[in-house]
């Protein structure tokens, strides 16, 4: 079995173990705050862009002019999350997707496609007393299957790379002269939909978030009517999000052998406690939000909004905890391997990554200037 690692990784982690899981998590739910706009918010948002309802048309339009500049930043961002699982995970990881190379090299492509797709739909001026055309509408659903397909290859390579008993079978099957041709997927292993399916449902739960901050920061001079219609679309499908976060995480814990007894045990109880908690806490909150005639005030947004981030962190550890759980040794050592500080790229990485954060937060401080300087409808 150990013949199908990549051998080319040193035996040796560059920094502690657990500091590897804090960047993943941590990595990954600032990703998945803006990766769920884009996921789920899209199709959402055809969905508010047909609609006979003037607000919802509206909705859609801030979402889908809003939508470059959250792509851009979901990319980013999803680089953290990359970098520390090909850190802690890349022997198993490289396999996985060379197993499924050419899947894994597509998704590329259909992103710089769907980019060009969302600046497209964002280009062009909608009035909101019409719905969106038909030329509108089918660019709109065809970059929203472009970010669905991404999503369904990312996680076809991390069930894949969990699933260390079926490679040799899968290698067998695909290969041809001593090489794989990369062109397996993981749809076999039981653990993918409910995986693919999960992800989906936080997706859901951010759009809804995105929609409640959106009009309590940013969407403030269109009036309380409209902070009120779209308080009274967030509530359910941030509870629909919640009810598929339950079934699909309970699904997928069942395909995982050996998760619960981990994810049950102290101190992991605690983060699997919260993560089921607390989204039912904000689904709560969003309706009893939602039968309040007075406008939404911008702490309350503010709060809703970090509390679905901490649901993500929780629901990223939880996550990660599981597939730790079942990728316990000897398939793949993790917590015993031996560890090597290697403080030169860590701290080149830790000054980068504030420069970073120092850059984008001046870029939403000029977003914010340009809002409160400029006349007329706001669009961001």
């Amino acid at each position: 079995m150990s013949q199908l690692f990549d051998q080319q990784f040193p035996e040796y982690f560059a920094l502690p173990p657990w500091l590897i899981l804090v960047f993943r998590i941590v990595g990954f739910a600032l990703h998945a705050a803006f990766m769920g706009l884009w996921y789920a918010g899209i199709p959402l948002a055809l969905a508010w862009g047909c609609s006979q309802d003037l607000h919802l048309r509206q909705l859609s339009r801030r979402l889908m002019k809003q939508m470059p500049v959250i792509v851009a930043f979901g990319v980013n961002l999803g680089i953290v999350p990359l970098l520390f699982l090909q850190v802690g995970f890349g022997p198993i990881f490289y396999t996985a997707t060379i197993l499924m190379a050419w899947h894994w090299l597509a998704i590329i492509i259909l992103l710089i496609f769907a980019y060009y797709g969302v600046y497209l739909y964002s280009w062009r001026e909608i009035p909101t007393e019409n719905p969106i055309s038909r030329k509108q509408l089918a660019l709109g659903v065809v970059v929203a299957l472009m970010f669905l397909v991404i999503g369904f290859f990312f996680s076809n390579a991390f069930s894949l790379m969990n699933d260390i008993q079926r490679w040799p079978v899968l290698w067998e099957r695909t290969v041809v002269a001593g090489a794989v041709t990369g062109l397996t997927l993981n749809i076999g292993d039981p653990s993918f939909w409910p995986r693919w399916l999960f992800v989906f449902s936080l997706a859901v739960q951010t759009t809804a978030t995105w929609m409640v901050l959106d009009a309590g920061l940013f969407g403030r001079g269109l009036g309380g009517d409209y902070q009120r219609r779209v308080l009274r679309a967030a509530a359910p499908i941030y509870t629909l999000g919640t009810a598929g976060l339950f079934l699909f995480s309970l699904w997928h814990l069942q395909t995982l052998e050996k998760s619960w007894d981990k994810l049950l045990t102290w101190p992991s109880v605690v983060g699997t406690g919260g993560a089921f908690l607390l989204p039912v806490i904000l689904s709560g909150m969003l309706w009893s939000l939602r039968g309040n005639s007075n406008s939404l005030k911008k702490t309350t947004a503010i709060l809703v909004a970090l509390g679905h981030l901490l649901v993500l962190v929780l629901n990223s550890f939880v996550r990660i905890t599981a597939d730790l759980a079942s990728l316990s040794a000897p398939q793949y050592e993790f917590w015993n391997r031996p560890v090597r500080i290697q403080w030169s790229p860590i701290l080149l990485f830790a000054v980068t990554l504030i420069l970073g954060i120092a850059v984008v937060i001046w870029m939403i401080v000029q977003v914010l200037k340009n809002l409160q300087s400029s006349s007329g409808e706001q669009t961001f």
